[in-house]
């Protein structure tokens, strides 16, 4: 809300539907798993590794010494699930896209006799999106085998170890060295599930990085506590050498316009499509601010003014007529705070 309109010129309404709804819902996932997991399986590690380490601090030694070998993997497969979860957080916002558009444009779709075609545009674009989840399931599937296969090689090379400290030095009791098997097999099930976790918390990093690029980009807002604030029009809007173009089009939309419009004036503009009309209004309404020149309503200047006060002054009619998804009443009043039933049927 606090982004002007070129804001959302440049930006898809899928793709912030995609960051609103499916990006917000990856790093819940991912919030719920840091405390649930990390946490529980945290602890629990931390009382089996002292455990170990008091029954045998060598054997211990060795099953530290094989956990980065297996934290790099995990990580290296993490890394990789955060770049594909970024490209499916993507495709799934083209899938909105054409969702959001087909379903508003509806009848221009079947006007056109475009049915099978728009279907054929949702399969490839859902193609694309379901063979980047595929892959993103294969390497969060990994990582459950690859920590097992570790897990059977350390407990091999235990068995090894172990057995020559039993058998050979007795530097190590039987019950002693099954004891530390028995809490060894109960560490790799923590282990498997801070690992399993620690890739998935990756699609949710990777949801919070869009959900940030969003929210770290200056708005703007004008700061309205250190603005006039206007609470009637008495004579006129002045454009003085007003220029106007959009983000970095070559073109100016609007060049030196230099108008006056005095209070109680009926003012049409007339143009081919593409002159500006619209974007004359736009700026009158503070939607857009001028690149060059000044706009003046009762000589106070709109960079200096407040902008919910220059608004509150306007009655404003849309080229595109919207009905809210609420009841007529509501729609009719929108934007009125002190109104009575007498005032909606006026």
């Amino acid at each position: 809300h606090n982004f002007s309109l070129s804001f959302f010129s440049k930006n898809r309404s899928g793709e912030l539907l995609s960051i609103m709804l499916n990006d917000i819902n990856l790093i819940t996932i991912s919030f719920n798993l840091t405390f649930q997991v990390f946490f529980h399986e945290f602890i629990s590690m931390l009382i089996l590794f002292s455990m170990l380490f008091l029954i045998s601090p060598k054997l211990t030694l060795i099953v530290f010494f094989t956990a980065p070998l297996s934290g790099y993997i995990i990580v290296k497969i993490g890394q990789s699930i955060r770049r594909k979860a970024t490209r499916a957080s993507h495709k799934i916002a083209d899938l909105s896209s054409v969702i959001s558009e087909k379903i508003s444009g509806i009848s221009v779709v079947k006007a056109f006799n475009m049915t099978k075609n728009e279907i054929s545009n949702f399969i490839k674009v859902n193609e694309k999106f379901y063979l980047l989840q595929m892959k993103q399931k294969r390497l969060l599937g990994l990582t459950t085998p690859i920590n097992d296969i570790i897990g059977v090689t350390l407990a091999s090379l235990l068995l090894w170890f172990g057995g020559q400290q039993v058998l050979i030095s007795s530097s190590l009791s039987s019950d002693d060295f099954l004891r530390f098997i028995i809490f060894l097999f109960a560490l790799l099930q923590p282990a498997r599930k801070m690992g399993n976790a620690i890739a998935q918390v990756q699609s949710g990093i990777a949801g919070a990085n869009r959900v940030f690029n969003i929210l770290d980009l200056e708005s703007n807002k004008k700061n309205d506590l250190n603005l006039k604030n206007i609470h009637t029009f008495n004579h006129s809007i002045v454009f003085d050498s007003i220029d106007f173009k959009y983000n970095n089009n070559k073109n100016f939309a609007l060049n030196n316009i230099n108008v006056k419009i005095n209070k109680g004036q009926k003012i049409a503009l007339v143009g081919k499509s593409g002159s500006g009309k619209t974007t004359f209004v736009n700026l009158i309404m503070d939607f857009y601010k001028p690149n060059s020149g000044e706009l003046l309503i009762d000589d106070y200047n709109y960079k200096a003014t407040s902008t919910k006060s220059i608004r509150n002054l306007i009655g404003y009619v849309s080229q595109n007529p919207i009905l809210f998804n609420d009841s007529i009443k509501n729609n009719i009043a929108y934007g009125l705070k002190d109104y009575n039933f007498n005032d909606i049927i006026k």
